[in-house]
């Protein structure tokens, strides 16, 4: 489960990267971005279907 969060973290901080202002080719920045998304969605349907839990 934490590297199921780590890879949501970093994810999300890419797609803070390209969303960012000053990303100038938009069409990529899109394409980027959806990519980003798809993924994060993925991972966040593999955390809940898996429901893999550490025991502390």
């Amino acid at each position: 489960m934490n590297r199921t969060l780590l890879t949501l973290i970093l994810l999300g901080l890419f797609l803070l990267a390209i969303v960012s202002p000053f990303a100038a080719l938009s069409g990529l920045m899109l394409i980027a971005a959806l990519t980003i998304i798809y993924w994060m969605g993925l991972t966040i349907v593999r955390a809940l279907v898996q429901g893999e839990v550490d025991p502390d």
